[in-house]
């Protein structure tokens, strides 16, 4: 059961129960016949009762199924963890790169361009995206590096390539390439960038930068957003929607030893 069959069983719920009203509508209700309207009265309690019990259900199989769609989603993520996607690398020009020659250009790219010193050994496998259908368009690369460290050296240094038509990024799942893009489209590509999988969004309220980190479409803040003011601090107990009580009036009070002064 997936979330479009919940909805569905709630709206059938809906126009089954608008149905009896329409019925309980076009039946004229006598006097002399008390039993057909206690009968209409049962089967909406019954209806009612069961359609509370289903409602309620119905939210815990939702729920259940969120946290599910959840972690499925995290562990596509997690499993790309060690992959990165090189965009702009142009071929040799024949069209036929397979994997070796995808290496060669990607190993260039990561020795003299990024300046890092490693070896073939560090990369699992490489290939392009998709299939070649416009020769002008560039197919990215994808590569997945036997370890999350030596990716990890690749990625921190791609601020180098600054300047080249080539780029690199996080290989991310389609709905957190949906969130990226989202971001962008509302804060700006300068803004937003990604991190294991995540997106992050630098923004500034009050004059002061802030980081958001953003797993679904909904986490993305609109642009302008400002954090909610803080609650009030709550009232002392007892005293909630309560005036307060007036100062005692100051008035002369006259101590026993002032007295004593006062008769002699």
């Amino acid at each position: 059961m997936d979330s479009n069959t919940v909805g569905q069983i709630k709206s059938l719920l809906e126009e089954f129960r608008s149905g009896m009203e329409s019925v309980k509508r076009l039946t004229p209700t006598r006097k002399d016949q008390p039993d057909v309207q206690k009968s209409f009265s049962l089967l909406e309690q019954a209806f009612g009762l069961f359609q509370s019990a289903v409602n309620v259900e119905l939210g815990k199989i939702s729920s259940r199924l969120t946290t599910v769609e959840d972690r499925q989603e995290n562990l596509d993520q997690y499993s790309r963890r060690n992959c990165l996607l090189f965009r702009g690398i142009h071929g040799s020009g024949d069209g036929a790169e397979d994997e070796k020659g995808c290496l060669e250009l990607v190993m260039d790219v990561i020795k003299n361009k990024l300046q890092l010193n490693l070896s073939e050994e560090v990369v699992e496998r490489c290939h392009r995206l998709g299939v070649k259908r416009n020769p002008d368009h560039v197919r990215p690369i994808i590569v997945k590096f036997y370890s999350y460290r030596y990716r990890n050296q690749v990625f921190g240094s791609k601020k180098l390539l600054k300047g080249t038509r080539i780029t690199i990024c996080e290989f991310l799942t389609k709905n957190r390439m949906a969130v990226l893009n989202k971001a962008r489209d509302v804060h700006g590509k300068e803004k937003c960038w990604t991190s294991d999988g995540k997106v992050i969004i630098k923004l500034v309220v009050n004059n002061r930068e802030r980081k958001v980190v953003a797993t679904k479409l909904e986490h993305v803040p609109q642009s302008g957003s400002e954090p909610q003011p803080s609650a009030p601090p709550p009232e002392p107990a007892g005293t909630s929607g309560k005036a307060k009580p007036p100062a005692a009036k100051k008035t002369n009070t006259v101590t026993p030893r002032e007295l004593l002064r006062l008769r002699n």
